[in-house]
């Protein structure tokens, strides 16, 4: 059986019948399952032109079967595209969705099919496009397919374990219009991605394709499309919603389908091809100015967000501010989703105060205030599957810049701990090992000085550079970039103190699997908050920018119910002499005014440090 197709429509009988009859002229339809989202009139006068649809749709023949969805009230053309998808995507593993102008090839199905089924596992393929835009590819480039962080919407393949909601909301938005750099590079993609978000959050809407291509951008991932396309779009007729008329576009030359159609297992993007990509979406000097003035304004505006954006859409952007948690959170939880899970399933904690946060970091130093930009607070919020607890917004991690103050710290990379150890007494010398984020190489160095064969993956360039001197194989990669190249590789995976910082947990464990052998081992330590260092809530450390989450035993056994990979074993740390000035002002801090009694807790605590919980916990998983 085929992938399904999806298509949606209102009331355009005539576009819809020549996509469907473009869609049987493929081989492939006979074995392809149709489904129609026929949204609801939103006039009376077009319930007639509905009707008319609604009885095509129950004649249409050569396809496996033909299944019509019905709204019972008015959508949009966004919401019946996205509900039906979303619900269709329950029942499927993958799913094509066209829109009723679109008008396919005789080997649209073939494409799409392979496409999908090649790419799969592809973690920087996102989706696959069976568009392709009236540009000349260069001659010099020769695949049948190309990558483009941009996103549209003629034609596309969905895989359900990668359309993540989170996709759907402009995540970590405010932080990005503060980053220059990062702007300008979204703007030399394609330029005009960002004005159309801007005017659709200035109006209370987010357009698709600008915030898929924002996340694609901000994940590194990319659409997959064809060099010669396989969709025609007869919109730009003047007819339909947000189309006007365009000759490129109803004029477009699509495939024969008389050419085979070969996949490149190596695609990467293509400078040629993304120059002429930019050359077609330019935009005029006058829209760009104004592009950029707003961003100015609004990052030299200390006015609440509610200035430029409307409160419903601040919840979108990953932004809360004055009261909107406090009367809000049990609305607003409806649409936050575990990053354990990346499904709902979330309950409420409670608030933060930012500048707290931000006094904190200062007794080190450190200015985090860019990285809560306009906010006044931020929320913890708990996973009900998995028990973590994890920061809201999401997406406020630090940057190179933020750990390269930390590093000046002598304690911050710690040559002895006890979760190395630990960990080496996991591993056995024929193991091939992977450590993430490996730091200065402390574990890396043990493990050399056993004869052990340790490989390292660290984002620090300059903590990589000491390493490369010293002869040892780091790659200065993140973990999504490596996770194809070294598919079922390693025979161990460790993270020490590294899970803590991320944000998008499912896709850090599912990558790291991703690069185990079978019955190959995950290592994965993390702070213990079940310890005593769960009760220091003004620890800076344990906050974001420096920490996303907060885990403990329940949380990390609740993982085996959730990834494929089954428990081993958990060891917890006993509490260490290096953190017994920590304890100990913390016990002083907490209970010298009940009773007194924090002299005897530490006195206890010096005598019996191997019975209290330490810092760190363990986990040792094993690959399904």
């Amino acid at each position: 059986m085929y992938t399904p197709v999806l298509i949606s429509v209102y009331d355009r009988v005539d576009c819809l019948e020549a996509c469907t009859n473009s869609l049987k002229a493929n081989e492939e339809a006979s074995k392809t399952d149709l489904y129609i989202a026929v949204d609801h009139a939103s006039k009376n006068e077009d319930a007639k032109r509905i009707q008319n649809v609604i009885r095509f749709c129950k004649n249409i023949k050569g396809f496996n079967t033909v299944q019509i969805i019905e709204r019972e009230k008015n959508l949009g053309p966004n919401r019946n595209m996205r509900e039906a998808r979303h619900r269709l995507l329950k029942e499927h593993v993958s799913l094509i969705t066209l829109e009723d102008d679109n008008v396919v090839s005789p080997n649209f199905l073939h494409y799409m099919n392979g496409a999908l089924g090649f790419y799969g596992k592809y973690e920087n393929v996102f989706c696959v496009c069976g568009y392709n835009f009236p540009i000349e590819i260069p001659s010099e480039y020769k695949g049948d397919v190309y990558v483009w962080t941009g996103v549209n919407a003629y034609g596309v393949g969905w895989w359900r374990e990668k359309l993540s909601e989170t996709y759907w909301n402009y995540n970590n938005f405010m932080a990005f219009l503060h980053n220059a750099e990062m702007v300008s590079a979204f703007m030399n993609i394609a330029e005009h991605i960002l004005p159309i978000a801007i005017s659709g959050l200035s109006k209370g809407v987010i357009y698709a394709d600008a915030v898929l291509s924002y996340n694609l951008f901000m994940n590194k991932k990319y659409q997959l499309y064809p060099t010669v396309s396989k969709v025609r779009n007869i919109g730009y007729d003047g007819k339909g919603m947000n189309c006007n008329v365009d000759g490129r576009y109803t004029s477009q030359i699509i495939d024969t389908g008389e050419k085979k159609i070969s996949f490149d297992p190596y695609i990467q993007p293509d400078p040629g091809v993304y120059k002429k990509l930019y050359e077609f979406f330019r935009i005029d000097e006058k829209l760009k100015t104004e592009v950029y003035s707003f961003i100015e304004s609004y990052k030299n505006s200390k006015a609440d967000v509610k200035q430029s954006y409307c409160k419903n859409q601040r919840l979108k952007l990953g932004v809360t501010n004055e009261k909107d948690i406090d009367n809000n959170h049990n609305e607003n939880i409806n649409k936050i989703y575990s990053p354990v899970t990346h499904s709902k399933g979330v309950s409420f904690v409670r608030n933060l105060e930012v500048n707290g946060i931000i006094a904190e970091y200062q007794k080190y130093s450190i200015d985090v205030s860019k990285y809560f930009a306009n906010l006044d607070r931020i929320s913890i919020y708990e996973c009900k599957k998995s028990g973590y607890r994890f920061f809201y917004p999401l997406c406020l991690e630090g940057d190179g810049e933020f750990y390269s103050q930390l590093q000046r710290f002598p304690w911050y990379y710690m040559d002895d701990k006890w979760e190395f150890e630990k960990g080496l007494e996991l591993i056995t010398p024929r193991d091939c090992i992977l450590e993430i984020g490996c730091g200065a190489g402390a574990f890396l160095k043990k493990g050399k000085k056993l004869g052990l064969d340790m490989n390292g993956l660290e984002i620090n360039k300059f903590q990589c550079e000491r390493l490369w001197a010293d002869g040892y194989r780091v790659l200065n990669k993140e973990l999504i970039d490596i996770g194809d190249e070294f598919s079922e590789y390693f025979d161990v995976v460790c993270a020490f103190q590294v899970m803590e910082h991320i944000s998008d947990v499912k896709r850090f464990i599912e990558t790291s699997l991703k690069m185990l052998k079978k019955g190959g081992k995950l290592i994965l330590s993390v702070p213990n908050h079940d310890s005593f260092m769960g009760l220091d809530e003004r620890n800076a450390l344990d906050l974001p920018p420096h920490h996303m989450g907060m885990w403990g035993e329940k949380a990390l056994i609740a993982l085996e119910g959730i990834f494929k990979m089954r428990i081993n074993s958990i060891h917890i740390e006993p509490l260490q002499s290096y953190h017994m000035d920590y304890y100990e002002s913390l016990m002083n801090r907490r209970y010298s005014d009940v009773f007194n009694i924090a002299p005897n807790i530490i006195q206890y605590a010096k005598k019996y440090s191997e019975r209290i919980k330490g810092f760190s916990i363990l986990a040792e998983f094993m690959r399904g």
